[in-house]
């Protein structure tokens, strides 16, 4: 027979089985969390194994500009064969110094053995008037420099 005692325990046994599916599923949700934070934190940090930089030849760059113009300015740099690509620039700022690296991607495969010059943009959009010096890496210990005077 069923009294109200029984009951109490059923509803206790319950209420308690609830909790503890609860708790695995919060520790459950928690894991799966903390891996996907880490695999995206991770995915950024991981640098490419077929970039490397790619020492600048020349720069175009005018002698002036203006406030919020944007300026496009050709670098030219050689990858060491034909599956060489840009890939992106590498870049640091003290003050009105900008250091600018470029890195250059390969392709596996089958490739020309031979230095190729490519030609890539470099934006530049300063917000502030002054005399801007871009430094573009020529060789691991020397840069070409450019001097930019921005006017308001």
């Amino acid at each position: 027979m069923i009294n109200s005692r029984t009951i109490f325990i059923f509803r206790e046994l319950e209420y308690n089985l609830n909790i503890e599916m609860m708790k695995g599923f919060l520790v459950r949700l928690s894991v799966y969390a903390i891996l996907v934070v880490v695999s995206i934190s991770c995915r950024s940090k991981i640098p490419d194994k077929n970039a490397q930089i790619a020492y600048v030849n020349d720069v175009e760059a005018p002698a002036t500009g203006t406030i919020r113009e944007r300026l496009q300015i050709p670098v030219k740099f050689t990858v060491n064969n034909g599956c060489g690509s840009f890939n992106r620039f590498v870049e640091s700022q003290n003050g009105t110094t900008r250091t600018i690296a470029v890195e250059a991607t390969y392709t596996d495969g089958i490739c020309t053995q031979a230095l190729e010059t490519k030609t890539v943009n470099y934006s530049f959009q300063p917000s502030i008037p002054g005399t801007y010096q871009l430094e573009f890496k020529s060789s691991p210990s020397e840069s070409i420099r450019v001097a930019i005077k921005i006017n308001p």
